[in-house]
């Protein structure tokens, strides 16, 4: 970045306050401190930014050196103030911590390399003697194509903020303000897409196709159960072109039949035509029918079957607490169930378990343990260092609070960092416009959108350096008529 677009930034991060916030206000999501994974994507991210605005900070920045209010005369967003938001965005990136992360030119895919161990090196390690044969280190390496995500999201503009892109003078309170917003935004979707492909990734691993027949296995509250016991579903995944299209076969697909016609998976955001849909909760395998509207249908009677996935890569933890037995000791249980999970894919499958995941509320729960507690290992202090909840065998672990999450309050992700993370083209926002209703008529207010394309990939032969424990309550469990 060139001297007078870096003194540009320092008078921004001045007049915005940002150089005098304190740290728990301005990295609210990695517990009050700038970590270095963040700090380092951000720069990279910023080296991409300034590559493709170079002519616009170099120009505003000249407005802001003569002596001006720092504005513009267009009505586009000043590039200075969106790159102010992607640094603070990639700042507050929770899941920068438990990706591989770079940058990269904008394209239609993108080659990931990956190397891992298949296996030990031989049946007496390293020790060759002379004329031996010398065994190889069993690392294979292999690449997997990746393709863009498009995060795309418009803003209902302030007054406030279209002074900044006018010769109007601004109210830099309010700016900082929709700063902080539309960051949080743009991080938050990020942190959702990097933790549900952790979830889904490991999900996949070993994942075992299932056919079962649901028919007459309903009950009073029209809900069925899938399996023997707490079944948990893959999800299935679809993978997209730049343009939307669908590159090759839905992977681990869910078919749910009625009568021998396929039915859709219910969704309440959209606009559904008359007819019958399931709901099915993918951690514990509970599936019901509903009309276009959500209402529940009774199943009784109709020959219906699901074709599925069943996840392998998880256990299970029940946190009802038996009778005669105090809470604190039952949750001594749920560190063991985690400690089997850690040596599983560190003595099993050769990766190393780096981190833990979980939200806040399944936090609480587990921090009831008498052994962790007993341990002094209750901390939040440090996020690079320590995480939220402390170490559990070894394990620092982590909170999840971006919305829309898979995890829920229901699982916990323990791993290796094995997903990759490319950012391809940094947040930028698009020209201010009138905004019109729904009859064509002028509101007096501006709209703007803005988009960021990343790319996101797990390679297959790394999965199994992730492993989930599902939380449930056998008690809120529906009796299943025939188990």
């Amino acid at each position: 970045m060139s001297q007078l677009i870096e003194t540009t930034q320092q008078e921004i991060d001045k007049r915005l306050g940002l150089n005098v916030m304190s740290p728990a206000q301005r990295f609210r999501a990695t517990n009050g401190c700038l970590c270095s994974e963040n700090k380092l994507l951000a720069e990279r991210a910023l080296q991409l930014f300034d590559k493709a605005n170079y002519n616009r900070l170099l120009n505003e920045s000249r407005l802001l050196s003569s002596g001006g209010n720092g504005t513009t005369s267009d009505s586009s967003m000043p590039a200075i103030f969106e790159r102010t938001l992607v640094r603070e965005a990639y700042y507050n990136l929770v899941g920068a911590q438990f990706v591989q992360a770079n940058v990269d030119d904008f394209s239609a895919s993108y080659a990931i390399p990956y190397s891992y161990r298949k296996n030990i090196a031989g049946y007496n390690g390293v020790r060759t003697y002379e004329g031996a044969g010398i065994s190889r280190s069993g690392l294979a390496q292999g690449t997997e194509i990746a393709y863009p995500i498009p995060q795309k999201l418009s803003f209902e503009v302030s007054d406030e903020l279209n002074y900044l892109a006018t010769n109007k003078k601004m109210d830099w309170d309010i700016v900082t303000e929709n700063l902080k917003n539309a960051a949080r935004i743009i991080g938050e979707d990020t942190d959702t897409l990097i933790f549900n492909e952790q979830v889904q990734a490991s999900d996949e691993w070993q994942a075992m196709p299932v056919v079962e027949d649901l028919s007459d296995k309903s009950n009073s509250s029209k809900i069925v159960l899938l399996g023997e016991k707490v079944t948990t579903v893959c999800r299935p995944r679809v993978i997209r072109g730049l343009e939307g299209s669908q590159i090759g076969n839905t992977l681990n697909p869910v078919t749910v039949t009625i009568d021998g016609v396929a039915i859709q998976e219910y969704q309440s955001y959209l606009v559904l035509s008359s007819g019958i849909y399931y709901v099915l909760n993918y951690d514990i395998g509970e599936i019901y029918l509903v009309d276009h509207s959500g209402n529940l249908i009774d199943p009784t009677g109709k020959a219906w079957t699901i074709a599925y996935s069943r996840v392998t890569n998880v256990d299970y933890f029940d946190m009802d607490v038996p009778a005669g037995v105090k809470s604190k000791e039952h949750w001594d249980n749920f560190l063991r169930v985690y400690a089997l999970r850690k040596t599983l894919i560190e003595d099993g499958r050769l990766h190393q378990a780096m981190f833990g995941l979980m939200s806040g509320v399944l936090m609480t729960e587990i921090e009831q343990a008498e052994k962790f507690q007993a341990s002094n290992r209750v901390v939040a202090t440090d996020l690079a260092v320590t995480g939220n909840l402390g170490l559990v065998k070894g394990v620092p672990n982590w909170k999840t609070s971006a919305p829309n999450l898979w995890l829920g309050d229901r699982r916990v992700m323990i791993g290796e960092i094995v997903t990759r993370l490319k950012i391809v083209k940094p947040w930028t926002m698009g020209q201010l416009e009138n905004q019109r209703d729904q009859h064509g008529r002028f509101t007096g207010r501006k709209e703007a959108y803005g988009d960021q394309f990343i790319a996101l990939l797990t390679p297959k032969p790394l999965k199994g350096g992730l492993t989930s424990i599902v939380v449930y309550n056998a008690s809120a469990r529906v009796a299943r008529n025939n188990p």
